[in-house]
């Protein structure tokens, strides 16, 4: 459902490098991997850390399944430490993480470590379109941990800590499909939902900053 946000991830990458072979990413967050492999698939050396081994483990499954180990280390580490020197990295990425974190903490490291130019990708589903309180109250993943889901106005603040800042929203009302999920309706109507918010987002682009899932680029 989320492919249009996942290839706005890779795409803004390859945009902002044109060499990918010498670039360094660190993942916080992988969660079962789909971008970790998508990464190191890109060329890119990739340290992805997390907290909780039983992801880290889920994670090093699929990089074993796609052959991918000599391009990827997995580290136990909190988010909120990120014990690396000073500009290590040229990519940050993190994934539906923030909300879990105290973020200005954790953003204020991750400008530490970022080489000069560097980048720090945010991809996370906010709080500020009504419509999203009916998903999460019946079918999200998220429930039982209690986030505390980020609002536009948290990615401005975080945006002050960079020297360039730009966004992306994905699905204004398409995720209300996620209903239909089981059913042989939920393609047809993901496809109509989608082309109708378009419009509307081209007709009034205030409306991105109520998308579901909001991909947010920080240029050190």
């Amino acid at each position: 459902f989320e492919i249009e946000a996942r290839e706005y991830v890779k795409s803004s990458i390859i945009k902002n490098f044109k060499k990918l072979g010498d670039k360094s990413l660190l993942e916080i967050g992988p969660g079962k991997g789909y971008f970790t492999v998508q990464f190191a698939k890109m060329g890119l050396n990739v340290t992805a850390i997390d907290f909780s081994e039983k992801s880290l483990n889920l994670c090093r499954k699929l990089i074993m399944k796609n052959s991918l180990s000599n391009q990827v280390t997995l580290i136990n580490m909190d988010a909120h430490e990120l014990n690396f020197k000073s500009n290590t990295f040229d990519i940050i990425f993190i994934q539906t993480t923030l909300m879990h974190l105290d973020y200005i903490k954790v953003i204020n490291k991750c400008k530490n470590i970022l080489n000069e130019n560097g980048l720090l990708i945010t991809f996370e589903p906010l709080n500020d379109n009504p419509l999203i309180f009916i998903y999460r109250n019946f079918f999200s993943n998220f429930k039982k941990t209690s986030p505390k889901y980020l609002k536009f106005s948290d990615l401005k603040k975080i945006s002050k800590y960079f020297n360039k800042f730009s966004f992306r929203g994905f699905y204004l009302i398409s995720f209300l499909s996620l209903f239909l999920r089981k059913t042989l309706f939920f393609k047809l109507t993901s496809m109509l939902l989608k082309k109708i918010e378009k419009k509307f987002i081209d007709l009034i682009p205030k409306l991105e900053k109520y998308c579901w899932i909001n991909v947010s680029i920080y240029k050190k």
